[in-house]
Parts: structure tokens; C-alpha cells; sequence
């Protein structure tokens, strides 16, 4: 008799019931996927429509309405330019090179009334051993000679443009793109070492004037062309009247 109670006692008892323990998972899981589904939307409602580069943009191109394309972004897309600002753009000038596919910037473009005519603005690359080693800032005044960053021996060192306004800057794993602001035969002189990346660039003394700079007030050529005008019509009336009187006379 107690051997039959004792082999009783090893009899394995029933295991415990766990499907209420899969229901609750099944449970949270589907609250899980309905707050992912519900951020998702979220994210793709609050998409900002921005302009993007829809072509290679040349630096100082004038850029028309086939230059942008847009693309919608669910990023911080204040530092971009939103699609209802494009005609803000049209028939401005880019400051820099901008690759197809780029979401431009305001700042990579000018008014085209602030480029004085005969004016170009020209992008170069430079390396390190390039430029002078501060950085260089939009609104320096720079020298450029003709050099690369492996050989400046022979041709080396030939002055190509005297003073010139730098007009943007951008860093690109060390390597620069500038864009200078240069009269039309300086532009001739600078786009082929330019696009074979042989300029040297040595930054002048704060004052220094580039030889042609952008217009900040449009409107005063205007102004003192008339005043001009004025001035010589002023001074023919005193010189007719003699002779009017000489005739009479």
C-alpha cells in the first residue's frame, strides 16, 4: 500500500493552461503595429515638397524654370527652398557648382541684378595645400595664381587673376569650392586652369577692392548717369547763349 501511493506521487500533474498568456501577447502586438501604423502616417503627412537641382548646375548659370525639380521630404526642411518660393529663383545666378539631385539652398543663389555687367562669376576647387590655411569666408578679397596641389614648379606661380571677391564658400571633406566674382577676361583666363583644379588662392589684406565687385545699390548708376546728364546740359546752355547774342549783334 504505500508503494502504490508513493508511485501515485510521481505521476506527472497537468501542465498549466497558457493561452490566456498568448492571447495578451497577440494583444500587444497588435497595439504595437497599430502605433508604428499610425507614426508612419503621421511622418508622411508632415512631407514638405522642396525645389531640387534637376539638372548640373554650372556656377554662374542663369537659372530658369527647367533648372528645378522638386521632392518631398519629411526632414527639417527649413534650411531648403520650399517649392512655393521657386519663382523667387528664376533668373537668379548660382554662386557655386550644384550637382543633379542637390536640394538647393537660398544661399547657393544671387540676384542676378546684384552681378554688374561684364560681370562672371567663376567655381574653383581647392585643396588644402590650395589656399591659405585659415579658412576662407564669402566676401574675401583673393589672388589667384595659376598651380596645383602636386607640382608648382614651372608654369607654377603664374599670376592669373589680381584681386577678386570671393563669393561663396562650401567644404568638402577639406577640399573647397569657391566661387569668385571676375570680370569677363579674367574669366577667360581662369576657367581652363579652374576645371583642370590648377589655382592657387592667397587671401589680401581686409580693404583691399577687387577689381570689379557686386552692385548693393543698382539704382545709383542710374541716379548719377542723370545727374550727369543734368550737369552737361547745364553746362552747354551758358556756352549757346554768347553765341546767340554774338548773332544778334
Amino acid at each position: 500500500m504505500p508503494t502504490a501511493l508513493a508511485n501515485k506521487a510521481k505521476l506527472p500533474s497537468a501542465g498549466r493552461d497558457r493561452r490566456p498568456f498568448m492571447a495578451a501577447l497577440a494583444i500587444v502586438l497588435i497595439l504595437v503595429g497599430a502605433v508604428l501604423s499610425a507614426l508612419i502616417a503621421i511622418m508622411a503627412g508632415n512631407k514638405t515638397e522642396v525645389l531640387v537641382a534637376n539638372d548640373d548646375i554650372a556656377a554662374g548659370q542663369e537659372i530658369t524654370e527647367d533648372d528645378f525639380t522638386t521632392v518631398q521630404v519629411s526632414t527639417d526642411a527649413a534650411a531648403f527652398i520650399p517649392v512655393a518660393s521657386r519663382q523667387n529663383f528664376i533668373g537668379s545666378k548660382a554662386l557655386t557648382y550644384v550637382p543633379a539631385g542637390t536640394m538647393v539652398t537660398p544661399q547657393m543663389f544671387t540676384p542676378d541684378s546684384a552681378v554688374p555687367a561684364g560681370g562672371e562669376i567663376v567655381g574653383l576647387i581647392l585643396s588644402p595645400s590650395q589656399r591659405p590655411s585659415e579658412p576662407l569666408e564669402a566676401g574675401d578679397v583673393v589672388r589667384l595664381y595659376s598651380g596645383s596641389a602636386f607640382d608648382l614648379g614651372g608654369a607654377g606661380g603664374e599670376l592669373l587673376v589680381d584681386a577678386v571677391r570671393v563669393v561663396s564658400v562650401s567644404n568638402n571633406g577639406g577640399t573647397l569650392a569657391v566661387s569668385v566674382l571676375v570680370t569677363a577676361d579674367q574669366a577667360s583666363a581662369l576657367v581652363g586652369p579652374a576645371a583642370a583644379t590648377q589655382v592657387v588662392a592667397s587671401r589680401l589684406s581686409e580693404g583691399t577692392e577687387p577689381s570689379i565687385d557686386f552692385m548693393t545699390t543698382p539704382e545709383s548708376t542710374d541716379t548719377e548717369g542723370d545727374t550727369t546728364s543734368e550737369g552737361a546740359e547745364e553746362a552747354a546752355e551758358p556756352s549757346a547763349e554768347p553765341t546767340a547774342e554774338s548773332t544778334e549783334g
